[in-house]
This record gives structure tokens, sequence and C-alpha cells, in this order.
């Protein structure tokens, strides 16, 4: 998106807002105006008392110099709030008359020197105003300077010692009752853990922090509040709630009358819109932006821009044109080039959509001409001549932008470091792999289409730490036959995409590819079928050919008559796909059966890890055997049968060396003092929590640590590289819930493998307790016996199947088994 990013929130995630200290209630005049001051300041309505003040300024003459005093530390911390601490400081300028008084100004002063990034000033204000509180037994002042403290370590990225102030702070606050204390300290954590990109543990925090600043009509800091949210689920991309926190901080800025931040906030908001594609709700918020700015007499282009892309995006060529017309012309850094290619960019876009494809080629070639340096630019400008050439019907022509359009995305993608970062960037931009692929097919080069489609597959995976994925070899389709003639292993690699999806088969016989629905179609399938298995006790063989499973398997698997006599099969899947157990399909010839009864399947990232030469791992030794933890709160019951199943598997193994850790023992830094790393064999019996905005918040839940339960997939992949031949996680949905183009099915499961698993057994869905421990003991049984991992689950998936209690899918098709 080009536009502004959610920079403005992080200025406001900390709380660097000043409570004063409740005040006896004299009658005097002096203490009667103090009192309607505070009260309009504390209920967030800074403008009406900054008002009472100067309509009001008796309190400037007053005689007494404590009044006088504590007025001006009022008004400074009023001034604070709307993020002046210029002019608040010079309120603060004299000594206040007192211990008490003198407390206040220092504790109002720190807050000043932290909005002015003078760190070392903060802490010796903040100390100062702790001990004067402390002596004179102002107990507000003292702690407010504790909270404060916190946000000066946290500002300073000293993080261990802000969370150790802050909990301290916000444990007192609690005990004392002092809501506003409490939502301040919660500011500070939700701060804490957005830095840690813990978002699921941040939002909890200012949830709280919202809570504490109701229960005493504090509207203003619950708005500063709803800025840690709104940016949370902005980083998840859970943007309908990122919205609905973004209008509260909007909101919250318009009560406090600081127009210049409510002007970002508005633009903020109308980007979400526009990433919803709710066009309208986007131009309305832009133009509300683009108004405010000029107001301020501030350059109005950045808005005018934004809505030329909201009109572009809409196809409303002509208001498109007009706005980026304004842009230019409002623009007055005309030194920023970077600015000006975006709006060039902007034109030929628009140019392209009313067909004048020699002005928008004009246009992608300035851009190209003068965007070394942006990646951004150079990708999307060899797009858009993808595109004009293409509509020129030049195919040979349009290749190359193809080709610079991705290589550029990938160069961008390699220098990005954080993995949460890498997984959601060709989430973005998988666009320009799908338009590329589509236009190949279209043209017949089907080889190429498929070696442009596995260019965006598991490149985190086949990453090796933090290094560059190895490039897609050109001969990559030959190692695929090589591969499925040497293994006796079909390969069906899916490709889905808004236009039509692929099916490319790979069997010893070549490579075939079939045409199928396009993605949306695909997944509504999914969905019904999905439904039908988790809440109906429908038998999925009855009627078959009617049914959601039936008809899914006729669109996914229906095409590949090659697929008869196979036995053994790799699946990549895409989009939708990853979310079905394709074991689970029903087939209807030559009587109806479910497709595991055909084949044994296991499921791969990428044709590129399938098959390239590994070296042959270092091999860990012996059982690590975690699970049936003390549940730690209601939502998260204790499991009757994960003890049963621990000691089940550990029976199968008499000669090997084990660790058991259950129950009480079953902690986060117990499984972390075990050293995954040295087994061969790693197993959860427990209870999963989804990310399903965040999936790197993914967590296993163990027994409770303090206020630690969760043992988050971010911290899988921190550990020490495993070396286990199999990782199974008997969990609900412990293989993540959310497929991320190029990634896949993002949750447990990759972590482990990509933390060095050669195999993990997750699950899709909710599963049972009691099916769970007979299917987990049935596997173990089959690779105590000496039979691979897939091989083995296979079987016990079949003893369920052909049993009498758990027949149904529900109970065994969650599990598959991800291989590297």
């Amino acid at each position: 998106m080009r536009t502004g990013t959610l920079g403005l929130m992080l200025r406001w995630c900390l709380l660097l807002t000043l409570l004063l200290s409740g005040c006896a209630r004299f009658l005097s005049t002096p203490q009667a105006q103090f009192q309607e001051v505070w009260r309009l300041y504390r209920t967030g309505r800074l403008q009406a008392a900054l008002r009472e003040l100067e309509q009001h300024d008796a309190w400037r003459q007053e005689k007494s110099s404590e009044w006088r005093s504590r007025f001006h530390t009022l008004r400074a911390e009023i001034l604070l709030a709307q993020g002046k601490p210029a002019e608040a400081a010079r309120d603060l300028a004299d000594p206040a008359p007192g211990p008490r008084w003198e407390a206040r100004r220092q504790l109002v002063l720190g807050g000043v020197y932290l909005r002015q990034g003078r760190f070392d000033d903060g802490q010796i204000a903040l100390e100062k105003a702790r001990q004067l509180a402390e002596q004179t037994g102002d107990s507000e002042t003292a702690l407010l300077a504790m909270v404060y403290e916190g946000a000066r370590l946290a500002r300073k990225g000293e993080l261990q010692k802000a969370e150790a102030v802050t909990r301290a702070a916000l444990g007192e606050a609690i005990k004392r009752d002092d809501a506003y204390s409490e939502a301040a300290a919660c500011n500070n954590l939700a701060f804490l853990r957005l830095r840690q990109l813990r978002y699921d543990e941040s939002i909890a925090f200012t949830r709280q922090a919202v809570a504490a600043a109701d229960r005493i009509d504090a509207r203003w800091i619950a708005g500063r509040s709803a800025t840690n949210a709104a940016l949370c689920y902005a980083q998840l991309g859970d943007i309908p709630r990122a919205l609905e926190w973004q209008s509260r901080v909007a909101a919250n800025l318009e009560m406090v009358g600081d127009r210049a931040n409510l002007k970002d906030s508005l633009g903020e908001m109308g980007s979400m819109y526009l990433i919803q594609g709710r066009f309208d709700e986007a131009i309305q918020s832009y133009r509300k932006a683009f108004n405010l700015a000029r107001e301020l007499h501030e350059d109005p282009a950045t808005w005018a821009g934004n809505l030329a892309l909201a009109y572009l995006s809409a196809q409303r060529w002509q208001d498109a044109a007009h706005w980026n017309d304004q842009a230019w012309a409002s623009k007055t850094d005309t030194s920023n080039n970077t600015a000006q290619n975006y709006l060039r960019l902007n034109r030929g876009f628009i140019a392209a959509g009313q067909n004048r494809l020699d002005d928008a080629a004009r246009d992608f070639h300035a851009v190209l001409a003068s965007s070394a340096d942006n990646r951004g630019l150079l990708w999307d400008a060899h797009a858009g001549l993808a595109r004009v050439e293409m509509a020129r019907h030049r195919f040979a022509a349009a290749k190359p932008h193809f080709e610079a359009a991705l290589q550029q995305i990938e160069t961008a993608r390699v220098q990005l470091r954080n993995r949460e970062s890498k997984i959601t960037f060709l989430a973005r931009l998988i666009r320009f792999h799908q338009d590329y692929v589509e236009a190949l097919m279209e043209h017949g080069e089907t080889d190429a289409a498929l070696r442009v489609a596995e260019s965006s597959r598991g490149r985190i995976l086949a990453a090796q730490s933090e290094r560059a994925a190895p490039q897609v070899a050109a001969d990559i389709v030959a190692r695929a036959r090589r591969f499925a003639r040497e293994r006796k292993t079909a390969v069906l690699f899916y490709w889905t995409a808004p236009k039509r999806s692929w099916l490319w088969t790979v069997t010893a016989a070549g490579i075939r590819y079939h045409e199928l629905p396009e993605a949306a179609k695909i997944g509504e399938q999914v969905k019904l079928y999905r439904n039908e298995i988790e809440r109906s006790n429908r038998d999925p063989l009855r009627d078959t050919p009617d049914t959601p499973g039936a008809q899914l398997y006729q669109m996914l698997l229906g095409p590949a008559k090659e697929l008869a006599g196979e036995k053994r099969v790799t699946v990549i899947p895409d989009g939708p796909v990853h979310l079905i157990n394709l074991e689970s399909l029903p087939v209807t010839l030559p009587k109806p059966h479910f497709w595991i009864e055909d084949v044994s399947l296991s499921v791969a990232p990428s044709l590129t890890m399938l098959t390239v030469e590994k070296p042959e791992p270092a091999g860990g030794e012996g059982l690590l055997l975690v699970g049936a933890p003390v549940a730690p709160d209601s939502e998260f019951p204790t499991l009757d049968s994960a003890r049963r199943e621990l000691s089940g598997i550990a029976a199968k193994f008499p000669a090997l060396s084990k660790t058991i850790l259950a129950g009480a023992q079953a902690t986060r830094s117990n499984y972390q003092k075990a050293g995954a790393e040295r087994y061969a064999l790693v197993h959860f019996a427990t209870h999963a929590e989804v990310g399903r905005v965040s999936p790197l918040d993914s967590a296993i839940i163990l027994s409770k640590e303090g206020d630690q339960f969760r043992l988050y997939a971010r911290e899988i992949l921190g550990t020490p590289r495993l070396k286990a031949r199999l990782v199974t996680i008997s969990a609900c949905s412990s293989a993540g819930a959310t497929s991320y183009a190029g990634e896949g099915l993002i949750g447990l499961s990759w972590a482990f493998l990509e933390a060095g698993a050669q195999s993990v057994v997750a699950g899709l869905w909710a599963v049972s307790d009691s099916s769970s421990a007979e299917l987990m003991t049935g596997l173990y049984e089959g690779i105590a016996a000496g039979h691979p991992p897939d091989e083995s689950l296979r079987a016990a998936k079949l003893r369920m199947l052909n049993g009498s209690d758990y027949k149904r899918p529900y109970y065994w098709a969650p599990y598959q088994i991800y291989v590297r």
C-alpha cells in the first residue's frame, strides 16, 4: 500500500500521561475551579479543561504560591496530554512550594523529558518525584513515578527492567484499587508485549487497561489504550478489529483536540478500508485527512495521492486522474523523487485502465529510469509494463517484465530479517506470480508455469537459518519426474488463483496438468466438507455422488485419472487445499470408500525441498514425552486420556531412553531444559492454541508457571536445531488455521519443520481426547516395529476406520504427516 504506515500509533503506544493526585474538597474558589478542571481533564475533555483555565484565570493572581503552582502543574499536564511538551515545560519552570507539590511537578517534568527523548533527565526527575512522594506519604504520585520509569526503560529498549518495574507498579495499583495507575501500567505492559511480537498478550493487557479506565470514566486514557490494540490487530492482519480500535483512537484524538494526529489516524483508517476493498469508506477517510491537512496549512499531497489510489483500485479512472493531478499540484516538496514516482506510477495504471497504452508505457519506463533504490516501485512498474504488453498481445515482450518483477520481489524478501515479515510479505504480493502463471498457461508454456509457481513455495523452510533460499533449479521438472520414479511416489502440485486453478501430477510416466475451478469455489467446497466432517453425524460414504466430500473429490482429484494404481502420494497444497486432508475424500468406484484406503499420503511444502539431495541427518536419540498438563485455566480443561496416551507410547519403546514431562512437570521451562534437540522422537499430548491472525502466536498449552503456560511457535523457532525424526503434536488444530501464499499452513507443525524436524504429525481441526490417544498409540506401535512414520500413521487410521467406535473422518482424518 503506497501510503503512510502505522508509525503514528507507535508514537502513542506508551502512556506518558500524568494523573493529578486526589485532592481534598475545600470550599475555596481555587479549589472548586481546580476540581472542575481536573474532572474535565480526567474524562478526556482537554480542550474544555484548557478553556476553563484560560477563561477563569484568577488563579494566575492567586496569593497562595501553592495554588499557583498546582494550577501551572495541571495546565502542563493537559498540554503534555495534547502532545505539546515544550509548552508544558514553560508551566513547570519554577519549583513548587513544599515537597508534596514539588513531587508532582517533578513527575510531570519527567513526562515532558520522556516525550522529548531526554531519558537521562527523565530518570532524574522521576526519581526525585518518587523520593519526595514517599517522604510526604503521597502513595499515588510514588506509584505513578514507577509507571513512568517503566515507560522510560521501555523507550530505551531495556525491556526486562521495564517489565519488572511495571509489574511491581501494576501489583501495587491493583492492591490500592487505583484504576488510573492500573490502566497506565497495563498500557506499558501492552507496549512491551508489542515490542516482543507477542500480540495476543499485548491485546489482553490493553483490554485490562480499558476496563480499568472505564471504571472511573477516564475516557481519554481508554482512548489512548486503544492505540496499542489497533496497532496489534493491524500487524496481525486482522483489519476489521484494527479498524474498530482505530476508530476509538480517532474519536479520542478528536476529543482532545489533537487535529494533526487525527489527520494521520483518519489516513490509517483509509488505508485499512482500502486493504479490505471498501473503496467508498477509504475515499471518505482520505478526504477528511486531506481537508484537515489543508486546514492545518500542511502539504495535502499524500492524501490526494492516496485518494487517487483508492479511486484507481475502484477503477474509477476519471476521479483517480483528478486526484492524482491534485497531488502533483499540491506537492510542495518537489525534491522528493520517490513521492513523484508513486504519482507517476498511479498515472501509468490509470492510463492502462483507460487503454491509453502508449501513455502508460511512458510513465512506467520513467519510473524504472529513476527508481533504482526502491524495489516496490520497480516491481510495480515492471508489472505495469507486463500488463501493457499483454494488452498489446505481445507475450514475448511481457515475459521479461514478469521475470523482472518477480526477481525484485524475491530480492526484497531475502533482505527481510524477521520471519513473520517474510511470511506475510509474499502473501501480499502473490498476485504477481498468479498473473505470470496465468499468462504462461494461456500460451501453453506449462513447464515454465510450474517453475514460476514453484518459485513462490516454501522459501523460508528451504532456507537454512537466515540464509537465502536456493534458487528453483532450471531442471526442477526433470528432478520431480526422477523423484517420482525412484521413490515410487506420485506428486500432486496444486496452484489456486482467482481466475482458475491448476493441478500438476508427477508420476513415473511423466507430468500432466489439469485445470481446476477458481480458488474461491474450491475454498467454499472445502468449507462445506469440513463442516460436514466436524459438525454432522452423516456418513460421507452414503449418497456419495451428491455429498460435499464426493464433489470435492471430483473437483481436486477427479481429473487426474493417471493416479489410478498409485500407492504413495505426496501432496504440495496451495490455498484452501491446505485445509483439508485428501485422505478423507470419498471415492465412488468401484464401491464407496475413502481415498486413504487407496494411498499412503504425506504433505510437503515445495518441489524443491522434496527433490533436493539432503545430507544424512544427524539423528537424535531417545524419546521426549510432554503433556497431560495441569489445567492452566477453564479455557483449557484437563485432558483425561493424555496421561494414558503418554504411558502407552512409552511402553512401546522399553529399550529406549525416555524423558517424560507430565502433570505439573509439563512446563515451558522444563521443556526448554530437557533439550528437545537431543531426541529422535518428540511427542506432545496437550491442548494447542491457534494464532489465527498471527501464526507464530500459535502455542502448545502446558502447566502454569507464574502467569506463563504457553510454548509459542516463535519460541520453538528460537531453540537449538532439532534432530528429531518425528515430532508429534497430539492436539487440536496443531497444524495451523491460516494458509499463507508461498509458505502454506503456518502454525506449530511449520515451526517444528523450520526448527529442523524431519517430519511432523499435526492436526487440522479439534479432536477427541480419547480417539487421539488410540490413534497415537497405533502410530508409535508401527514406528517401534520399524515402519516409516507415514505408513505407521496410515495403518493406525485404517485400524480406526475398520473398527467400531471411531470410523468417521472426524476422528482419524485431522492428523496428517508433514515432511521437509
